[in-house]
């Protein structure tokens, strides 16, 4: 039996889509267990997250100072709020 050149050729490629496929087939695949592990990580860590308070939209400082507070820095020098008044955090 004779083969023609088109019938050659069309064999050759056909071969080489396969062989293309079988090397990205293990890529697609971890790509798509990696996919689908993030969003179930993501469901999960959103069901086990306290859920967050709502303010009521009446209850905004705007134009009002924030009361004053002392918080411990990194060095364990006491800080309050009426000490930065004026500086970086007005």
């Amino acid at each position: 039996m004779l083969t023609t050149p088109d019938s050659h050729q069309s064999h050759t490629t056909k071969r080489r889509g396969r062989a293309l496929l079988h090397q990205l087939a293990p890529l697609v695949v971890g790509a798509a267990i990696l996919i689908v592990a993030t969003l179930l990580t993501n469901v999960v860590q959103d069901r086990s997250a306290p859920p967050m308070p709502t303010v009521a939209s009446s209850a905004t400082l705007e134009g009002t100072p924030a009361p004053d507070f002392r918080l411990t820095d990194q060095f364990g020098t006491p800080r309050s709020l009426s000490a930065l008044r004026g500086g970086w955090s007005s």
